[in-house]
């Protein structure tokens, strides 16, 4: 039968091979007797001794070498397990990129016309001229959230106006500005605004072109662009926004427009004419220049040469209800800071309205508190006067009762 030779058997023979030899031939004659025997239990001794250091060297060595490439392969493990984990990441669905746009995303209602815009800081909404028109103050809304902005700074060329938001909430989720260069034609794209004075809605398409006309900058889209989107962002994957929603071509089906976002980013960071993109992958297109000549005159506010009464009517109610905003918001104003306290019907819709009433019940007597609520009453009272008189006119002029009660309420100025 074969025996099976221990390990530590051959490690033993291992190091006697390979350790040092010692001279087994005596320079003197072996002694007969109890000498020859002591010799030999003397060399006996020192080989098996030589054997256990040589051993245990090895065994040492051979520990040293293992446990360093436990060690590495434990490294080279987790480094492939961080790659994969890394790799296989999954990314952020489209419902939860569009769940937090979505907070960032208001209306704009600017009295006569209403569109989108999108926080890109706290305090700070873009949106396009053309929503706006020739207001200095206007309503935003994001649900039940309402607020006011005044116009801070306007590219009537790039059809683009920044609003500043009185009262900013600090936490507001604003949108990224993302990059012309980094879009691509095909890529997925949403829009978001307030389609027909519907909130929140969201269209999907993907980029048709890039194209350049008069020194402005478009991403061209097939997702759907309705009267009201204007204003608002068109997003990538990664929730930024790439452009702002403008305009569809008339007479085309998804042929939508949104101003590239570069040009948010110069009227943010720089109060003089905006400079035309240097863009590699856009297009200069004459026949595109001649569709859409330029955002931001060609759907400006016109007023026509022959004006119906109802249209004047308006118009005059819309200026007036531009005076109003201001003094509703220079109350707001007072108030906090001279701590003015008014008998105020809540049944009226605007502050203004008790201003001209002169029902003020306290005030601080800080120095200018006075005066400030003073010239606040007098030009309230103005407005109201000046209400009265176009309502008389309008009147004169043959507008009908309902209409001028539906006007009214559309600018608030009723009492």
């Amino acid at each position: 039968m074969r025996k099976t030779v221990p390990a530590s058997v051959l490690v033993a023979f291992l190091a006697c091979a390979c350790g040092p030899q010692l001279d087994k031939e005596p320079t003197q004659a072996a002694a007969p007797g109890a000498r020859a025997t002591s010799t030999i239990a003397v060399e006996a001794s020192v080989d098996a001794d030589s054997q256990l250091r040589t051993a245990a060297e090895i065994r040492a060595k051979n520990e040293a070498m293992f446990a360093k490439l436990r060690k590495e392969q434990e490294v080279q493990r987790a480094g492939s397990e961080d790659a994969n984990e890394q790799v296989t990441q999954p990314e952020r669905s489209l419902e939860d990129v569009l769940a937090e746009a979505l907070e960032a995303v208001v209306t704009v209602d600017a009295g006569s016309s209403t569109g989108s815009g999108f926080f890109i800081e706290p305090s700070i909404v873009v949106t396009n001229l053309h929503v706006v028109g020739n207001r200095r103050l206007v309503n935003i809304r994001n649900g039940d959230n309402q607020r006011q902005a005044r116009v801070l700074q306007t590219a009537p060329r790039h059809d683009l106006v920044l609003l500043e938001v009185y009262e900013p909430d600090p936490d507001q989720q604003v949108l990224a500005l993302g990059s012309i260069e980094d879009v691509a034609v095909g890529q997925e794209v949403v829009a978001i605004g307030s389609a027909f004075s519907l909130e929140a809605t969201a269209t999907r398409g993907i980029v048709s072109a890039i194209r350049t006309a008069n020194d402005v900058t478009f991403v061209q889209t097939d997702a759907a662009i309705n009267p009201g989107n204007s204003g608002g962002p068109l997003l990538n994957a990664a929730g930024e926004a790439i452009g702002i929603n403008a305009a569809k071509l008339a007479n085309s089906e998804s042929l939508g427009l949104a101003i590239a976002a570069e040009h948010i980013k110069a009227l943010r960071e720089n109060a003089g004419p905006l400079k035309p993109l240097s863009v590699a992958a856009s297009t200069q297109d004459d026949q595109f220049s001649k569709l859409f000549a330029h955002p931001g005159t060609s759907r400006q506010p016109r007023v026509p040469d022959v004006e119906s009464p109802r249209d004047r009517f308006e118009r005059a109610m819309d200026a007036l209800a531009q005076e109003a905003d201001e003094v509703d918001v220079l109350y707001k104003q007072l108030r906090r800071e001279c701590r003015v306290e008014l008998d105020h019907d809540h049944s009226t819709p605007r502050v203004m309205i008790t201003l001209s009433m002169r029902q003020t019940t306290s005030i601080s007597s800080r120095e200018g508190c006075r005066s400030r609520l003073v010239a606040l009453e007098k030009t309230a009272t103005s407005i109201v006067t000046r209400v009265t008189n176009t309502i008389s006119q309008a009147q004169r002029d043959g507008v009908e009762r309902g209409t001028i009660n539906y006007v009214r309420r559309l600018y608030r100025l009723y009492w």
